[in-house]
């Protein structure tokens, strides 16, 4: 059994990392995103923007600051994957609390780039909300940094993927990191 988190920076490459690792090595992933909304869903809700959000902050006053990490973990062993991915590490309790559940078995993964390459990714997905500018986006990312604890989140890394190349490259090197852990495809 692996639990691998994957971290990084806004437009790193996280989605690309996590999609190739589902293709060539047959990982199951689960995000935060997905816990809360079936979450809103048990309660009856519509599993919209609104009421995710608030049903995650209720969770966290009543049952602490590693509920939902505590979900994700719980989720993994109840269907026994033997590989997954948490896809969306972000605050530090996100790399933490797997690592206490699973020990050796779980790893974090840093995916980043240079800030104009990972600006320009953004720019060409034009997401809503993305920013407009290099300089919004530094500060997008600075107020993101901030507001996860990001910076020591990312410290905790057992791995680092530089998607400053081609996807080639990130995938070669995707695939060295999968050798060092023992997984075959």
């Amino acid at each position: 059994m692996i639990l691998i988190g994957l971290c990084g920076t806004i437009g790193a490459g996280k989605g690309t990392v996590s999609e190739y690792l589902i293709k060539k090595y047959g990982f199951k992933v689960i995000t935060m995103g997905d816990i809360v909304r079936e979450a809103c869903k048990e309660e009856g809700q519509e599993p919209n923007r609104e009421n995710c959000q608030k049903l995650q902050r209720e969770r966290v006053r009543k049952h602490g600051k590693d509920y939902w990490t505590r979900k994700v973990t719980e989720t993994v062993k109840k269907n026994k994957w033997e590989r997954a991915i948490f896809d969306g590490v972000r605050y530090p309790i996100d790399a933490e609390l797997p690592k206490k559940v699973f020990r050796e078995k779980y790893v974090v993964i840093l995916v980043d780039a240079d800030s104009k390459i990972r600006f320009g990714r953004l720019k060409k997905r034009g997401r809503v909300g993305d920013p407009e500018t290099y300089k919004q986006f530094l500060e997008q990312e600075r107020k993101e940094k901030e507001f996860f604890s990001l910076d020591k989140t990312l410290k905790m890394k057992d791995y680092v993927l530089y998607n400053n190349g081609d996807l080639k490259v990130l995938y070669k090197e995707t695939d060295k990191v999968m050798s060092k852990l023992g997984v075959n495809s």
